[in-house]
């Protein structure tokens, strides 16, 4: 997966841990170690965790850096943004049960850019077993997805220090 890829560019943090450790730079840094072309059209994608921690981030004066970020599937309204690119939030990425050495936090990228494809074909079961008495029956629906990146330069992701 994503996540998993060793060809992506990579921006490490200061600290083994996220949590309180997020700064403006790093979302920059991050932005930028995907291609210049993805970088004016990428898209943000991290979990509910990484980003409250992202809405704690202050300026020296104490000011919120990111006051009027929410994200557009969370919220119903107008996408947020983070230096003018769109968030998504996403309980598959990794939260705070995933700080320690060298663990992904958020990634930025080009979601177009990734090919799914079929690992393993569509199957439909049906088991009269469990509902017999109530005379119900029940049905389980099956697929296995690949993810394949070929272009490994259209996404970056941001880990904590190893």
């Amino acid at each position: 997966g994503l996540l998993q890829t060793s060809n992506t560019g990579v921006h490490t943090l200061a600290s083994t841990t996220f949590t309180g450790n997020l700064v403006y730079d790093d979302f920059v840094t991050t932005m930028f170690k995907a291609s210049a072309f993805v970088a004016r059209r990428g898209t943000w994608l991290m979990s509910s965790d990484v980003f409250c921690e992202v809405l704690k981030i202050k300026t020296t004066d104490g000011v919120p850096l990111f006051s009027n970020v929410n994200p557009g599937n969370l919220s119903g309204g107008q996408p947020g943004t983070i230096l003018g690119r769109p968030i998504e939030v996403s309980e598959v990425m990794p939260g705070y049960a995933n700080d320690g050495n060298a663990k992904p936090v958020f990634a930025y990228g080009d979601f177009k850019m990734l090919i799914l494809g079929d690992r393993k074909r569509f199957a439909v079961d049906f088991s009269d077993d469990a509902g017999f008495e109530n005379a119900t029956r029940k049905m389980r629906v099956m697929e296995r997805m690949a993810v394949a990146i070929p272009v490994p330069t259209a996404f970056a992701i941001c880990k904590t220090k190893a």
